[in-house]
């Protein structure tokens, strides 16, 4: 360290505060983001973040907090759309305690038609399959 007269010294009391400092910055949050090579970041993460300045914790990084991201492609859920898909859900619903008590087309109760009716959905496209493969033999 050079003193005003420009002479090298070692002062053991600045020594001692660097000692200090030094264990701070070891006490530090770490990033703990992800390299390239699948380690987590060793970096000290920014006063008041998670990351450090080169994994996003720098100021001003990141879009704005809440509502004024703009994050609005698709309106998935927009309040509308959980409700149109809530009402279904429950029409869905109707109608399968509808067929449970009446049973299904051709005199089926409605149990089996259920559970014939969803492995078909399920495993169809298996036995179209199956199908073409014994005709194109």
């Amino acid at each position: 360290m050079r003193e005003e007269t420009g002479k090298m010294t070692n002062n053991p009391m600045r020594q001692a505060d660097i000692e200090r400092r030094l264990a701070n910055m070891a006490k530090a949050p770490r990033c703990g983001a992800r390299t390239r090579i699948g380690r987590p970041c060793r970096q000290a993460a920014v006063r008041g973040r998670k990351r450090c300045r080169m994994h996003g914790g720098a100021k001003g990084s990141g879009g704005p907090a809440g509502r004024r991201n703009g994050n609005f492609k698709h309106g998935l859920w927009t309040a509308e759309s959980m409700l149109l898909r809530k009402e279904t859900r429950a029409k869905a619903r109707d109608l399968r305690r509808f067929l449970k008590l009446f049973g299904g087309p051709g005199g089926n109760s409605g149990e089996t038609y259920g559970r014939e009716t969803r492995w078909r959905w399920k495993h169809g496209h298996q036995l179209r399959q199956n199908r073409t493969r014994k005709l194109c033999r």
